[in-house]
């Protein structure tokens, strides 16, 4: 595992190569899981949880990285009251990656709606961890769209689609894998 320093600085580089802003905790979760299995990130092991892949890593990263300046962290609300939160690099922070294709995958994937983000890193996890369209176990998609009716709807699946596919076409360390849309 690497040092504390070293995965902070892994934080602050994915809200750099975001344009140096990156709204929403699960945003950041999911970039990051998208970054990891583009090869462009590899010291933070993802889980399937609620909102899909998560890093407690990532979560122990973030918090540090803001105690220590790296990044800051503001709250905000919406207007019904939810909390949400914008992350900035900090006073103490190191420069950007200097890959050019990291960065246009991360802005590209910055551009997508957050619950777009979610279903996309879901299935994702489900193809390349929990095997779906090996054996028996099915279409990751369908799999998502049972994991996540509510989210899936209106034609956000389709959408988490289109978007999984922009990224995966996109020059990175690891190609992305091509899951077949079932509709």
């Amino acid at each position: 595992m690497p040092e504390e320093n070293a995965l902070q600085q892994q934080v602050r580089r994915i809200i750099s190569d975001a344009g140096g802003e990156l709204i929403g905790r699960i945003r950041l979760q999911k970039i990051a899981f998208l970054m990891t299995e583009a090869g462009f990130l590899h010291d933070f092991s993802f889980e399937y949880y609620h909102y899909g892949p998560y890093s407690e890593a990532l979560e122990v990263a973030v918090k540090q990285a803001c105690a220590d300046k790296v990044i800051s962290e503001e709250e905000k609300a919406t207007e019904w009251g939810t909390p949400y939160y914008i992350y900035r690099p900090g006073e103490k922070a190191a420069p950007a990656a200097e890959v050019e294709e990291e960065k246009y995958f991360v802005t590209r994937a910055k551009s997508f709606p957050s619950v777009v983000l979610e279903l996309a890193a879901t299935t994702l996890y489900l193809y390349r961890h929990e095997e779906f369209y090996r054996g028996d176990k099915g279409n990751p998609w369908l799999e998502t769209e049972r994991r996540k009716k509510f989210k899936a709807r209106e034609g956000r699946l389709r959408k988490a689609y289109e978007a999984y596919e922009a990224l995966r076409l996109l020059p990175a360390q690891e190609t992305l894998p091509e899951i077949a849309f079932p509709f």
